[in-house]
């Protein structure tokens, strides 16, 4: 994603907001995502730079990456918002 505001809402189960079967790159604007599912998924590495996410999974991950590599995302001078929030008390 190149600048720019996204917004995605899921309510079904297993409905995801983003995924990737790859890597994935965010640079700069804003994601607002709440899902069932999860928000962010990916197979690779997640890649943020002057990005603002804010993710709400009311049932899975706010933001997963299945990559191998031990840093499995990256950011810089971003802002990250997540709650996953299916145990949380608030929202049982």
């Amino acid at each position: 994603m190149e600048d720019g505001d996204l917004t995605i809402n899921t309510s079904t189960d297993g409905a995801e907001g983003i995924e990737s079967k790859t890597s994935m790159d965010f640079n700069g604007g804003s994601v607002y995502v709440k899902t069932y599912d999860d928000c962010i998924n990916s197979a690779g590495i997640i890649r943020l730079a002057g990005t603002r996410i804010y993710a709400w999974s009311t049932g899975n991950d706010a933001i997963d990456s299945n990559a191998l590599h031990h840093r499995k995302w990256r950011h810089r001078d971003s802002l990250l918002y997540y709650r996953w929030c299916r145990m949380c008390p608030r929202c049982r």
